[in-house]
């Protein structure tokens, strides 16, 4: 772990400015009544950012910080988030105290810039300062340390190429299952097919080949139409120039929203199974379940709030491993996430209620988020034995184990058996091969004794004469 450099000025300056905004009431999300919230765990998808990639058919676009990289709207939209916490969490629950303390909090990152500073930038508005923590220059910030682990990682990016082997062959067979042909079959709308130069009407596939010619990507399917969409949706969130046939006439608006809804519905599609869930999402589940547990029994330090600052991907592999009601038609947005918070209830009873907010695209980020009902449970407030019982089959036992490749790992059962039939072929090999060498030595000994007309007595020789003849056959 390492904590990561403090964010730079530019950033401390596009937060200095919002730190004079007003303090506006907390939404509509009600209190758990007579319950004392305990912990809660956020997990969330970093701000808006550069786009990741060019589209070969664009001129390159001038990004100031290069690719993939957090804009200062995306910084902005964290120390907005931050300042929402901050009222809920510190000014309304009072779980932790107004100035940072180690053994309350802990926040911890992807080792990636953008989520690093969307961390960084969220915690200026956690913790705002009314004086300077230097005589000079007057910065009204305090740094909070975020911590990271170098690539791969299993909590947070458990679907990386090569982090998680079987879930790499899980991803590769996905392209191959009904529902994707089904997608890809489907329908498209006709001002969209018309966009990209296809006849309508026509379906998804033609239309993504349509999306292929006009960008200049040729090998674009529907697993990797998102470089398109994101980097449109980029674009478009910075005012640069769009290509004619996504830009903001009908027909654009038409090409881009159906390019969106591919996007949209592979993010989830692609965490959709059983084991999808338990090897992606059911990580970061069963670390929630385990501070959950160390609360419970008193474990230090004491953390009242955990941090986990990530990627959309984490945020719907999370979502789709509680399998709960959290409108699959859009993908997290920018600064989205999801708080799972425990509470003591009144009755002395432990529960969790899981709360997404998604609506990070609108002015008002003072409104709540919405509480999940997670299936299994009969409330959005969960009893905790219930939420445990209801996450089981996707809270790994043994993560690394199951990750391993079919082909490498397979059946337990299968191997035994094959090692177990392998070593008794070996056996009965071995055995043939003695039984042949000493038939074959014998019967060159009754060959020899035949011509020497010995045949009577060394042919069929008894067992004594054997015993007591030391050369042997």
């Amino acid at each position: 772990m390492r904590a990561t450099a403090p964010v730079t000025v530019p950033v401390l300056a596009v937060l200095a400015s919002c730190l004079i905004a007003p303090v506006a009431a907390l939404g509509e999300l009600p209190d758990v009544e007579g319950a004392t919230l305990e912990l809660v765990q956020i997990v969330f998808r970093h701000g808006d950012r550069s786009a990741l990639v060019d589209l070969p058919s664009l001129p390159p676009a001038n990004w100031p910080r290069g690719f993939g990289q957090l804009s200062d709207l995306g910084m902005l939209q964290h120390f907005r988030l931050g300042t929402y916490f901050k009222r809920r969490y510190i000014d309304h629950y009072q779980l932790i105290g107004p100035e940072y303390h180690p053994e309350s909090m802990y926040i911890r990152s992807t080792d990636v810039d953008r989520t690093i500073m969307s961390a960084q930038s969220q915690l200026a508005g956690w913790f705002p300062q009314t004086s300077s923590v230097f005589k000079e220059p007057h910065i009204l910030w305090r740094p909070v340390p975020v911590h990271s682990l170098n690539m791969p990682d299993g909590l947070l990016r458990p679907y990386d190429k090569g982090t998680c082997p079987r879930f790499t062959e899980l991803e590769d067979n996905h392209y191959r299952r009904l529902e994707w042909h089904t997608k890809q079959d489907e329908t498209a709308p006709d001002l969209a097919c018309q966009g990209v130069g296809v006849a309508a009407p026509c379906n998804n596939r033609e239309f993504i080949g349509g999306v292929g010619k006009q960008s200049g990507l040729t090998e674009l399917k529907l697993g990797n139409v998102w470089e398109v969409s994101d980097t449109l949706l980029c674009r478009r969130r910075h005012n640069m120039t769009m290509p004619d046939w996504a830009g903001y006439d009908a027909t654009g608006t038409a090409v881009y929203d159906q390019l969106r809804h591919l996007e949209d519905w592979d993010m989830y599609e692609l965490y959709f199974g059983h084991e999808e869930r338990l090897l992606t999402g059911g990580t970061l589940v069963k670390e929630m379940l385990s501070r959950i547990q160390d609360k419970q029994r008193g474990k230090t330090p004491d953390y009242k709030v955990l941090l986990y600052s990530a990627h959309d991907t984490t945020v719907a592999a999370f979502l789709e491993a509680l399998n709960t009601n959290h409108w699959r038609a859009e993908a997290p947005p920018y600064a989205s996430s999801v708080a799972v918070e425990f509470y003591t209830l009144k009755s002395g009873r432990p529960a969790v209620r899981v709360v997404y907010k998604n609506n990070t695209q609108t002015d008002d980020w003072n409104m709540d988020g919405s509480a999940l009902l997670v299936p299994g449970c009969s409330d959005e407030v969960c009893p905790l034995d219930s939420f445990i019982k209801a996450t089981a089959a996707v809270t790994p036992t043994n993560w690394e184990a199951a990750c391993l490749r079919t082909s490498d790992s397979g059946d337990s059962g299968t191997r035994t058996r094959t090692a177990l039939a392998v070593g008794v072929t070996m056996v009965i090999v071995v055995g043939l091969i003695c039984l042949l060498v000493l038939w074959r030595r014998r019967y060159r000994s009754a060959l020899y004794n035949f011509s020497s007309g010995e045949t009577d007595r060394k042919y069929f020789i008894n067992d004594d004469e054997l015993s007591d003849d030391s050369d042997g056959p």
